[in-house]
């Protein structure tokens, strides 16, 4: 087997919130709407009204005229006229049949009941983006079958051009279900511009990496970590600006032979010392002469030492004679 490089575009499907984001709802909403209106205008028997002149007791009379369905309608000897009832199906009404149902009927009849099927398709669709990514390929075609949607309702008005129950009728006017037709064709539209701008969704696809098929995946060895033994040395180093740098480096030796080094600088400042030296001269009782030196340290922390220091001094030589006694 030949190994391919290209992917296929996948479907992700999401148990939590949407993938797309907020902007699924409104395609999704105007998917709906446009929908039911689709299926009003194609079942329903008001798309337009047909009004016929009847030879025979010279009267006319209106019914409407749907794709595939009709207003029933017959006549009535007591009262003389005419009188409508609800929607039937063409092949059980009272007085038309389903071969009355010409070529711009039949075509109508074949592009409501294709978008009809279609349109269910594109509810599912829709709604199942809630909980999937929709890749943009997809995206992008759901929006340009919407926008076919549209184009197919608004064909549906030909039905207007029908030879029976509008050419050769009195007068046809077109009814609700027209008109709900060209609002579903407009809703179909929008459906497609907004369908065309969701975001792709929020998953990544990464490529996977190509494996040969007769090279089997080696998962690697287990390495160990454990520690073995764990160094430490301080440094402290007094710079001239009165400070002390602490460098503390720790190093973690592991069973594999790596190292984890991590090193710790810490800056403080050196409390600075005042000193006071006093100095006095004494005279002892000998005669001899001290020099007492009296030092006070004081710290920034309010303590002080105090060292004294005692220096015998000589007696200073004169040039005097020395005095005779008698």
């Amino acid at each position: 087997l030949l190994n391919s490089s290209w992917r296929k575009p996948s479907i992700m499907v999401s148990s939590g919130a949407c993938l797309h984001g907020p902007y699924v709802i409104f395609p999704i909403v105007t998917v709906l709407v446009a929908t039911i209106m689709t299926w009003i205008a194609t079942f329903s028997c008001h798309f337009f009204e047909s009004t016929q002149y009847n030879t025979a007791n010279e009267q006319e009379y209106s019914f409407d005229v749907g794709f595939w369905t009709v207003e029933n309608f017959y006549w009535t000897r007591s009262s003389n006229n005419y009188i409508t009832g609800s929607c039937v199906s063409w092949w059980v009404h009272a007085s038309l049949r389903s071969s009355d149902v010409d070529a711009a009927l039949e075509f109508g009849r074949i592009i409501t009941l294709i978008l009809s099927f279609f349109s269910l398709v594109a509810i599912a669709g829709t709604m199942f983006t809630m909980c999937a990514g929709i890749p943009r390929n997809l995206i992008q075609a759901a929006a340009i079958a919407f926008l076919l949607f549209g184009v197919f309702l608004l064909l549906s008005l030909t039905a207007l051009a029908s030879d029976k129950f509008c050419r050769d009728a009195v007068d046809c006017e077109m009814r609700k279900d027209a008109y709900l037709a060209i609002a579903g064709s407009v809703l179909w539209f929008v459906s497609a511009a907004a369908t065309w701008f969701i975001p792709d969704a929020n998953i990544s696809h990464p490529d996977p990496v190509p494996v040969p098929a007769n090279k089997a995946v080696v998962p690697p060895a287990p390495t160990n970590t454990a520690i073995i033994r764990t160094e430490r040395m301080e440094q402290v180093t007094e710079n001239g600006d009165g400070t002390r740098t602490k460098l503390t480096v720790v190093t973690v030796v592991r069973a594999d032979g790596s190292k984890d080094v991590t090193e710790t600088k810490e800056t403080t400042t050196l409390p600075k010392v005042k000193k006071e030296v006093v100095e006095k001269i004494e005279e002892g009782q000998d005669g001899a002469t001290v020099k007492v030196t009296t030092t006070t340290h004081y710290e920034d922390d309010g303590s002080k030492s105090i060292k004294v220091n005692r220096e015998a001094m000589e007696a200073p030589e004169t040039d005097d004679p020395p005095v005779e006694m008698t």
